[in-house]
């Protein structure tokens, strides 16, 4: 059975932090202070998801950008401003930049209570060229020999 993406950390943040939580008391690690995530889905004027639009985030009034990245293949951006630095924010500046030509899009939005629709005006045809994920399923038979050479 693969279980891998039944917790989605950008879809369902609140089961995310419950695990986050379990595995800090299991591993008395240290950990990052993923609390009061910026969540935003960007789409274009069509409605569809905006995949790989470059974007911004900056404290309101401040002058450079505490985090640079793209939206996902879904149009979804999760930022954890605590991890860049910045604290626990009320509400950022979010700014999208078309591919090519174009104004950006500058957005205030409010970094509490869920993730925010953001239309864009243009859209995005952007397309993965990479694969971050593979899964090799060995069919050839019996792993008991392999197994069996481990000290």
């Amino acid at each position: 059975m693969i279980t891998a993406g039944r917790i989605d950390d950008t879809l369902n943040m609140a089961a995310f932090q419950r695990y986050l939580t379990k595995a800090r008391r299991a591993t008395k690690l240290p950990a990052a202070n993923l609390s009061n995530p910026v969540l935003a889905r960007l789409t274009g004027p069509n409605g569809k998801p905006a995949p790989g639009v470059r974007v911004t985030l900056r404290k309101p009034g401040a002058s450079a950008p505490f985090y640079s990245g793209y939206s996902g293949v879904d149009g979804n951006i999760t930022a954890f401003p605590a991890v860049h630095g910045v604290g626990s924010l009320g509400a950022v500046e979010l700014r999208a930049f078309p591919q090519g030509q174009g104004e950006v899009t500058v957005r205030k939005i409010s970094s509490t209570g869920g993730r925010k629709h953001i239309v864009l005006p243009f859209a995005s045809d952007w397309k993965p060229d990479f694969l971050d994920l593979a899964f090799v399923v060995d069919t050839t038979g019996s792993m008991a020999d392999e197994l069996d050479c481990l000290p």
